[in-house]
């Protein structure tokens, strides 16, 4: 069996013999890297197909309210949580379900972006998030809630929050540093190669393979 993250692969243990960990990978030549913006107040971006409490718009809310000079970019069906008032945050627009060329300014504009910030609601710690994929290959250095099966030590321009409920007031200071300190830059694609889904696909094959020439016994 074939799993995307080491999380699955443990619970699976007493019954999948022979496994291995490939996550998902993404398609860097669909992606073009994209100069780094110039923007005089920092700018972060979110995308997804649609509402999910494990994407942690909540929280989007809270930073937005926190830092009032920063621009919150939002794209996909995102419902604005019943607390919040969109007329309270100017710093936040939606623009609802976008194609990619319709997207890719508000990608090019991004100093930031961040994958999802809530998957403790799914009794989750560790995912391989496509979002996320997307924004290296953009060249957008990325704030996440969780263990990326990619980037399982630190990475520079990887931010990883805890994935608590309070995890934006613990790591107000963590956030501000890491914005400030990554706004008008983008990261070098050679440190995110690994992510090809081709290089994951072949790692695939040559299981597959050791399993057919009778390698695991």
């Amino acid at each position: 069996m074939v799993f995307v993250t080491h999380e699955l692969a443990n619970k699976f243990n007493p019954y999948t013999q022979p496994k291995i960990v490939i996550s998902n990978g993404i398609d860097p030549t669909q992606y073009r890297p994209l100069p780094a913006p110039s923007n005089s107040n920092p700018r972060l971006v979110f995308s997804a197909t649609n509402q999910s409490i494990w994407h942690g718009i909540d929280k989007v809310y809270q930073m937005a309210e926190h830092f009032r000079d920063w621009q919150f970019d939002l794209i996909g069906n995102l419902d604005l949580p019943p607390e919040y008032d969109i007329n309270n945050s100017p710093n936040i627009k939606l623009y609802g379900r976008l194609a990619r060329d319709q997207y890719e300014s508000l990608m090019a504009a991004a100093d930031v972006g961040f994958g999802s910030l809530s998957l403790h609601l799914n009794n989750m710690q560790e995912a391989c998030v496509l979002k996320v994929r997307e924004y290296l290959a953009y060249g957008i250095p990325t704030i996440i809630g969780y263990r990326d099966t990619d980037f399982l030590t630190s990475a520079p321009f990887l931010l990883q929050i805890p994935n608590t409920p309070d995890s934006i007031q613990k790591s107000l200071m963590e956030i501000k540093s890491f914005v400030e300190q990554w706004k008008g830059k983008h990261l070098d694609r050679n440190k995110i190669s690994h992510l090809d889904a081709r290089n994951k696909e072949k790692q695939r094959l040559d299981f597959f393979g050791q399993i057919l020439n009778n390698k695991f016994g």
